[in-house]
């Protein structure tokens, strides 16, 4: 092994030291830019899953709250099985485990328009995650045999929509639905690149003779065949096409959250003269590809180490599971401490009651 050799397979494990490093110091920098993937969990706050979350359900159901309580036990127990055919399916037959990505991506996208669609949220499906998770199903079934395909799936799927997972703290909350399809649409096509990338085929090409798999490649033929097309279509569709339609019935955008958080208020400082704000909505998807180029050569360096990319996929998915364990933590830290006040409670009444009867046994006394 040369020096140069040496250098990339050292470069390749830096993404799985910094998502490791981003968890451990709970690290939010990256929150702002990294894919603007999916956001309806983006903020930190918890929301009471025994309050706030039964009672939205309830008013709009029309159920008891037992029943309610039956729905998130039906979601906790698909969750857990989902996740245990997950990684039998992965471990027992890698070659064949797009077949759970089929079962499972198109029923929670759908799933996630109906849940949008009466919040007028529906708009964020356009973004460039679920495009990826496309992706991902026009290689298995369209382009098998692609290897460029496949690069462009690797590198995106395992760049911005992998990192998705800690910018936007997708959890594996069990229960809840719309935290596991979050999670789901993000890992679930860099899971299908490690099934596919590494075991023998006969259905799925992932090199080519004549086709480079050098990180400058991969990223090269990643901004002009998938990144920039994207920008096009969002831009022109959903800024300039559809825009004065968003706007009149009030549907939300990406561009309209990103510029109400801290960082993305820097973009409202772009001047623009236009009614649409194009000016500023361009820089926001300039952005968008800038860090989009950074993480996909940083996943581009793991095309060719099988260690860093396995390490890197159990970083990610460990991200995932030690984001739900923060979120049932604040959860149980709430009722521990509600626990706690009563039985303290409980102590001092108690000693006031005995206070109070010695009171009256020494008043009685005098």
């Amino acid at each position: 092994m040369g020096p140069t050799d040496l250098a990339l397979n050292l470069l390749a494990l830096m993404p799985t030291l910094m998502v490791a490093i981003a968890v451990l110091l709970q690290s939010k920098t990256v929150a702002a830019i990294v894919s603007m993937g999916d956001v309806f969990n983006r903020a930190n706050k918890v929301e009471s899953i025994t309050t706030v979350k039964k009672k939205s359900l309830k008013e709009k159901l029309g159920k008891s709250k037992e029943s309610v309580r039956d729905v998130d036990k039906l979601v906790f127990t698909g969750a857990c099985v989902d996740m245990a055919l997950l990684f039998f399916w992965m471990g027992r037959s890698p070659g064949t485990f797009y077949l759970w990505y089929t079962l499972n991506i198109p029923a929670l996208i759908t799933a996630r328009y109906f849940l949008w669609r009466g919040k007028g949220l529906h708009f964020y499906l356009f973004d460039f995650c679920y495009m990826i998770d496309i992706l991902g199903l026009i290689y298995a079934y369209v382009l098998p045999s692609s290897s460029t395909c496949f690069q462009l799936l690797f590198a995106t799927a395992n760049g911005p929509v992998a990192l998705s997972v800690l910018a936007f703290n997708n959890s594996v909350v069990w229960h809840s639905f719309q935290h596991m399809i979050s999670m789901i649409v993000h890992v679930a096509p860099m899971l299908l690149t490690l099934s596919i990338h590494w075991q023998d085929s006969d259905k799925f090409v992932t090199h080519e003779p004549g086709v480079s798999a050098s990180p400058w490649a991969i990223v090269s033929r990643s901004i002009i065949y998938v990144y920039l097309p994207w920008v096009f279509v969002y831009y022109s569709f959903v800024f300039v096409y559809l825009g004065d339609t968003i706007k009149e019935k009030g549907y939300i955008t990406l561009f309209d959250y990103v510029t109400k958080q801290a960082l993305g208020k820097q973009l409202l400082w772009v001047p623009d003269s236009t009614d649409k704000m194009l000016v500023r909505k361009a820089a926001y998807l300039l952005v968008h590809v800038l860090f989009g180029t950074f993480t996909m050569f940083g996943a581009s360096l793991m095309y060719n180490n099988f260690a860093a990319h396995c390490s890197y996929c159990i970083a990610i998915c460990t991200a995932a599971a030690w984001n739900g364990a923060g979120f049932y933590g604040r959860v149980f830290s709430a009722n521990y401490q509600f626990r706690n006040f009563n039985v303290e409670l409980r102590k001092s009444l108690k000693r006031l009651s005995i206070a109070a009867e010695r009171s009256n046994a020494i008043n009685v006394a005098e």
